[in-house]
């Protein structure tokens, strides 16, 4: 089994997983241990094929900068959850079983679990495209999720405070941005068919979801599912409709805007200025105004 451990994730609390994991590495001969860098990738990534199942120890985004040397491979891929929201591993029930004080019980578990093909997409932007496994969004969510990189950036690391840091970030963040990250104009079609056009009022984010959880908080579309071969679009037209999104998370609520289900996605006449987020990592403004959305292939993800 290899374990790549993202040491920045959670505010820090990578580095004391990592900590905890080498004692246990004393004893388990069948255990590599691999730091990440983002200076580069360790040796370990180009021999994926040598191991039978590849951890990642950090959140939604290590995994999102991992997917292309994992798409298309056998190896099982198996998620310790250490970031923010850490949205895919509540989805395939891997985060109730984690615990940072103890992260061996979860690396025995998932010696017994069994896979499920995960959908991994692609988004093409100008000359630009980039996977995603959890969602991608236009508008809102992606001026949040640059503010809140931009807040947690400037901000000394405090190990003690952790994912409750993170969080309080993203709370302001969110503050910061309600006047901005407007999605102005637009069109969505699904499989060639258009399904929706902004019309004279701009719309707070456009929501392609893979998954249904959304930062840790929210469910954005109940309809998602990971492992099928569709993905789910909508539209969030105000403030109120995400709080429906959060209160869905823990009671039936009325259905949003909903695009439908497709296996491709255009997003035309966008606005080239319109801020763009994948899996909860910014990816700034767009530059350009066509956008598309396509099945990259799959990895083995170990599910509870």
């Amino acid at each position: 089994m290899l374990c790549l451990i993202n040491p920045v994730s959670g505010n820090g609390a990578g580095r004391e997983v990592l900590e905890r994991l080498r004692r246990v590495q004393q004893t388990r001969i069948n255990l590599d241990l691999v730091e990440l860098d983002r200076g580069g990738w360790p040796r370990q990534i180009q021999q994926l094929d040598h191991y039978k199942s590849v951890v990642l120890a950090g959140g939604d985004g290590t995994l999102a900068s991992l997917l292309p040397q994992l798409v298309g491979k056998t190896v099982k891929v198996g998620l310790m959850p250490l970031g923010t929201a850490n949205d895919l591993a509540k989805e395939c029930g891997i985060y109730r079983l984690f615990s940072a004080d103890q992260p061996q019980t979860l690396l025995d578990a998932f010696l017994f679990m069994k896979t499920k093909p995960l959908m991994v997409w692609r988004l093409s932007w100008g000359k630009n495209s980039a996977l995603f496994s959890n969602y991608a969004s236009f508008g809102f969510e992606g001026q949040v999720v640059a503010a809140f990189d931009a807040r947690r950036n400037t901000q000394k690391k405090r190990r003690a405070a952790g994912v409750l840091l993170n969080r309080l970030n993203y709370l302001l963040a969110g503050f910061q941005s309600l006047r901005s990250g407007l999605v102005r104009c637009g069109s969505v079609a699904a499989e060639q068919r258009t399904v929706f056009s902004i019309g004279g009022s701009p719309v707070r984010s456009l929501i392609f979801s893979n998954i249904r959880s959304m930062m840790g908080l929210a469910i954005s579309n109940p309809h998602s599912n990971p492992f099928d071969s569709q993905i789910e679009g909508m539209v969030v037209s105000s403030l109120a409709d995400y709080a429906v999104m959060f209160l869905r998370h823990h009671v039936p609520m009325p259905s949003g805007k909903f695009l439908g289900s497709a296996s491709t996605w255009r997003i035309l006449n966008l606005d080239p200025e319109v801020m763009l987020q994948l899996d909860g990592e910014a990816k700034g403004a767009l530059g350009v105004t066509e956008v598309s959305i396509e099945a990259a292939g799959v990895i083995n993800l170990l599910v509870a």
